[in-house]
């Protein structure tokens, strides 16, 4: 989503002439020095491999970075498509789609672990939103053959865990849609197994990592 949209607006000659080495750099350029950028890691440099720039492949978004940064991107990648909007009428489609994105991404980073029912249903309706933005994007994009997007597992990702999670729960899905939460849930497992005997290792490292979130979400 987000690398898409830089691409676009690097297409749309807005981070300067070729070679698309050049222009990554300056796209780079822009995001760190975009104040949306909070997180404390500082972010790898971006090239043709990491942005996976091609002119009929989709640039799946891989350039390393922790969850906060992904955020950031998403967030500048709206920012860039507010203000070049009107290139032209495919980045008009997506900006209307990484815009819902963005502020759903938002609306959940405000709220707390458990959301409220107000602000679940609102989510909710939120992930909608962009999921009908995104469809109408495809169907925009094939139909003139840019190839700029398709469909890919995330997409259903959001659609099943996420919206399909928050019929039922109320739980926050930036709790747990993350990879870096399956690391930490990895680390914190090693810590509290090595502490227990072999023959209740399970049990008691169940108990002891109940007792880990007891603390940390409630006391």
């Amino acid at each position: 989503m987000s690398a898409s949209v830089i691409k676009m607006v690097i297409d749309a000659g807005k981070f300067g002439p070729p070679p698309v080495s050049a222009q990554i750099d300056a796209a780079y350029t822009a995001f760190v020095h975009d104040n949306t950028n909070k997180d404390r890691h500082w972010p790898k440099p971006w090239n043709v491999n990491r942005i996976r720039y091609r002119l009929t492949s989709h640039p799946t978004f891989a350039l390393g970075y922790k969850h906060g940064q992904v955020r950031d991107f998403l967030h500048f990648a709206h920012k860039l498509a507010f203000k070049h909007k009107e290139c032209n009428a495919s980045l008009q489609m997506a900006y209307v789609c990484v815009a819902n994105l963005s502020i759903v991404v938002s609306f959940l980073e405000n709220c707390g672990p458990m959301l409220t029912e107000q602000e679940r249903v609102t989510s909710l309706e939120m992930g909608q939103a962009f999921l009908d933005a995104l469809q109408v994007l495809l169907q925009w994009d094939q139909g003139i053959a840019e190839f700029y997007w398709s469909a890919r597992p995330k997409s259903h990702k959001l659609q099943r865990r996420v919206l399909g999670h928050m019929e039922t729960s109320r739980m926050n899905p930036l709790v747990t849609w993350s990879c870096w939460m399956e690391e930490t849930l990895m680390g914190a497992s090693a810590e509290v197994t090595k502490r227990c005997h072999m023959k209740t290792q399970v049990l008691r490292a169940l108990q002891r990592y109940a007792l880990d979130l007891h603390t940390s979400f409630v006391v």
